[in-house]
This record gives C-alpha cells, sequence and structure tokens, in this order.
C-alpha cells in the first residue's frame, strides 16, 4: 500500500555526514511498502565457553593465574548471556558508520573506551594488537612468528614442548597483559555494527555482550526487568549484572517494531549519559585504570581493522557539554578502511597502517577537552545541527502495519512533529518579512511551543 505521508521524507536534510545513507538498511526498511521484519541473527559463545574458563574442573590454577595475566581476568567473570536479536537489530539500524554513533532521538550516543573498561574490565590504556595475521608455510617461521622463539627441537620434524613450557615460565612477567585488548573489541564492535548497517546484511559478527549490555545500562526504555535472582560475583566488572540467572517480569521484549518504536521516543529521562560516580567506584580497579585515555579522539586497530574513536560526538557521556562536532578523522579515506578486509596472504598490518599506529601511541595527547557540566547539556546550535544530519524515520509513517502482532505508531507521532517542525521554519521567515507585527510574532511563539512539547 502507498504510503499516507508522501510529503515525508526519511533525511537527512544536510548530507555532508552520510555517503553510507545509500547503502544503509533503513532505506531498505523506509522504502519497504510491507511490515517486513529483518531480524539479524548475532554470533556468539555458547554457554559451555563461560564454564570451561571459570571452573576449576576444566581450567586449572596454572592457566587461570595466565588468564588473569593477559587481563583476562575480569571479563571472564561475566558469564554467559542469551542475546536479544531483535533489540541488537533494532541498534543496528540506527548505527551510523560515518561517525560510530547511534542516531537517536536525545541526539548522538555510541559505545566508548570507557564502555568497553566498566562493563567488561578488558585494559583499554596499552599496545595496539596489530602484526601480521597469516605465517610463513615453515615451521620455523610459523613458530617463530606464534611464539616470537623458535623452540628446541626433538627430531627433524618434532620439537620440545618443555623448552616452550621453560620459555613462557622466564618471560613471565611479560605476558600479554600489555596489550590493549579493549581498544581490540571496541575496534571489531565498530567493523562489525558498520557491516550490520548495511542493506541486505542477515548475521553479524558484532560483540553482542557489550552491544546489549550497553543497551541494557544506558536505555531503561528497552531494558528487561528481572525478579530478584543471584548476585554477580564479586570485584566482576558492570556487564555481570546482566547474565545471572533471573526470570523475566518483562516488558514488550524480542519484538524489532516494538524496539524500533521506543528508540524513536526516548526522552533525557530515559537515557543514562553518565555513569554514577559511586557506581564506578565499586567497581575493580581494572575497570577505571584508563579513564586518562576514555577521551582520546583517535584511531583503533585490530590487524587489517582501523575504525576512529569519536568522543567529541558523545561528549553528554563524560559529564560534559555538548557543542557542534568536528569532521571525522579522515572522512574520505574512511570509506576505503572499511573496504580493507582479512588477506589471503602475508600482509604485514602494522607497516600498512604504520600512521594510524603511530597516532594511537600519542593517544595521551589527543584527549578531547570540555566544559564539565553537573547535568547532561548542549550548545544551542547541536540541536539543529543534529536534527538537520539525522535520519528522521526508519520506518514509513502512515504504512498499514499487518494483521498481527505489536503495531507501532512512533513513526506517525514523529512524522506530526517533523511537520510541526516544518511549520514553525516557515513561520520564523515568515516573521522575519513582518517583524513589527505582534500577531505573527505571537503565532510563531505558539507553534513552537506546540511542537516542543509533541
Amino acid at each position: 500500500m502507498a504510503a499516507r505521508y508522501s510529503w515525508v521524507a526519511q533525511g537527512p536534510v544536510v548530507p555532508d555526514l552520510s555517503w553510507f545513507q545509500p547503502q544503509h538498511r533503513s532505506i531498505e526498511i523506509f522504502s519497504s511498502q510491507e511490515d517486513a521484519v529483518t531480524q539479524m541473527v548475532v554470533r556468539r559463545a555458547d554457554s559451555f565457553f563461560w564454564e570451561c574458563i571459570n571452573y576449576p574442573a576444566y581450567c586449572r590454577a596454572e592457566v587461570r593465574d595466565y588468564k588473569d595475566m593477559m587481563g583476562f581476568g575480569l571479563v571472564s567473570k561475566i558469564g554467559f548471556m542469551e542475546y536479544d536479536h531483535h533489540l541488537l537489530t533494532a541498534l543496528a539500524e540506527r548505527w551510523r558508520p560515518e561517525t560510530h554513533t547511534f542516531h537517536l532521538s536525545v541526539g548522538e550516543a555510541s559505545i566508548t573506551l570507557q564502555d568497553v573498561e566498566v562493563l567488561l574490565g578488558l585494559r583499554i590504556d596499552g599496545a595496539p594488537v596489530t602484526g601480521t595475521d597469516q605465517y610463513p608455510p615453515d615451521i620455523e617461521g610459523y613458530l617463530y612468528a606464534l611464539l616470537g622463539f623458535v623452540p628446541a627441537k626433538t627430531s627433524k620434524t618434532g620439537i620440545k614442548l618443555s623448552s616452550i613450557r621453560d620459555h613462557l615460565l622466564q618471560h613471565r612477567d611479560q605476558a600479554c597483559g600489555c596489550y590493549s585488548w579493549g581498544s581490540v573489541i571496541l575496534a571489531y564492535t565498530y567493523r562489525a555494527l558498520c557491516d550490520s548497517a548495511r542493506s541486505g546484511e542477515r548475521h553479524s559478527n558484532m560483540c553482542g555482550l557489550l552491544v546489549q549490555s550497553w543497551a541494557w545500562t544506558r536505555i531503561s526504555k528497552v531494558r528487561p526487568r528481572f525478579r530478584r535472582g543471584p548476585e554477580p560475583p564479586q570485584n566482576s566488572p558492570l556487564a555481570a549484572k546482566w547474565t545471572v540467572p533471573k526470570s523475566r517480569t518483562t516488558i514488550t521484549s524480542y519484538n524489532l517494531v516494538a524496539y524500533r518504536d521506543q528508540l524513536s521516543m526516548l526522552t533525557e529521562s530515559q537515557f543514562l549519559w553518565m555513569y554514577p560516580a559511586d557506581q564506578l567506584l565499586g567497581l575493580p580497579d581494572g575497570c577505571r585504570e584508563g579513564q586518562h585515555v576514555w577521551m582520546s579522539r583517535m584511531f583503533l586497530h585490530y590487524f587489517y581493522v582501523v575504525e576512529g574513536n569519536y568522543p567529541d560526538r558523545v561528549m553528554r557521556q563524560f559529564g560534559r557539554r555538548q557543542h557542534v562536532p568536528d569532521a571525522p578523522l579522515h572522512q574520505v579515506g574512511t570509506e576505503r578502511l572499511h573496504r580493507m578486509k582479512r588477506a589471503s596472504h602475508v600482509v604485514d598490518w602494522a607497516r600498512v597502517h604504520d600512521w594510524h599506529v603511530g597516532h594511537w601511541a600519542h593517544r595521551a595527547e589527543h584527549v578531547v577537552v570540555g566544559q564539565q557540566t553537573f547535568t547532561p547539556t548542549f550548545v544551542e546550535q547541536y540541536v539543529q545541527w543534529y536534527l538537520n544530519r539525522t535520519v528522521y524515520f526508519i520506518q514509513q509513517p502512515g504504512r498499514e502495519a499487518s494483521t498481527t502482532g505489536y503495531h507501532g505508531h512512533t513513526e506517525s507521532v514523529n512524522a506530526l512533529r517533523h511537520g510541526l517542525s516544518r511549520v514553525v521554519h516557515q513561520m520564523n521567515g515568515y516573521v522575519e518579512t513582518y517583524a513589527d507585527n505582534q500577531y505573527h510574532q505571537d503565532c510563531r511563539q505558539r507553534f513552537a511551543e506546540l511542537s516542543r512539547r509533541t
């Protein structure tokens, strides 16, 4: 059936940050004349994986010690999380690959380095994880690439496992805990969300544990309600609170259309911009160690993956006043970086991305500064700037809904709001022409108030 609101444009009005829009999955949804549910499936580890790394019967004490030294001690306490694929799909529909932010009704929001450290307890401030992801065919070169040395041989084809053990014990204090595993997770999640935002994608490799725990922590409207259950393990990251076994008494969930509705009508009070100070202080030290680089504006790396980190676009999440942000880093080259995939031959990604890796080395010099506030605020110009660059509608307003299931109504309400905003804009121009007419000025103010309340 044809749309009832033919005058409605999906947006954005100003396309300077929307080079990805022709390929975005929101185009597919908006142009569809059917109430199609295009749910993605997000890959995840099964519950047995978490049992193996936590229970003594499966994981010896020596292995657990190495796990802790490598920086995975906190994240291993989180446990198994059942994914809500509808919620993760609704979030992917609002992800902007150009800026690595979710476009919500309250403004831009994103998963940041702070979220990774607080929710997962992974190290942020460390060496980048990069290098060669394909190894030489000869056994000596292969072992050296994996271990950093060539073990002693027992014969022409065998190696002494004891030499590997002795080497690891000798270099016990040089374990991989020096690496920034948190930035790896965030870089890979950014890339996976960018791929998920592409029209036609039905599967995603995003870190669902991170994205879903971020959504449940930040957005009260999509957060399931639980009966009281077991408490998470002591000294665990914040995401552990969402993985302990509990029974749901839930609101509408596991419904993509419902989540679209809820995300379209978010209000400021329904989004947690800043973590409460007492909540941060109650977490293990490993969830706060990298806070001096949480707001660093630079590139994140993982072998072939290079993604920009833009805290200046979500200043309210750090207790700062939101201003009109600068253009993304290397905006012209972002699309080229997104096309890079894992190579079928030996590639030294540290050399290919040497400039970006060097940028990470100076991360402390690229920390964004801003005016600290006690409540989330923004400069006056930000609202109009954002509205001109966001997508107004995911679904077509007025489209005839299916006869069964949840019926969304938010897009029609937003169409009314959008129409009132256009009237206000036209009234502003009209008042400028007849500035001395008090009646026209009164009408403009009443329309503006009506639009704001709606």
